[in-house]
């Protein structure tokens, strides 16, 4: 259980760190660019970045 959390923070993470410095990525599969401006594609890689942060941090903690 512990693992399957790990793994997915750390893609949550690396996703997160990805589209924060290169939210073009993001808009060049999805094709966000008429819904959301580059501005809340990076917001949306800081958020990812977090949850993936933190569940890292809850299973490295096995509450």
């Amino acid at each position: 259980m512990f693992i399957i959390l790990v793994i997915i923070g750390m893609v949550a993470l690396l996703g997160g760190i990805i589209i924060s410095f290169r939210p073009d990525i993001l808009d060049k599969y999805l094709n966000l660019s008429a819904y959301l401006s580059e501005t809340e594609m990076t917001y949306i890689g800081y958020v990812m970045g977090i949850i993936g942060l933190i569940l890292v941090l809850i299973s490295k903690s096995r509450f």
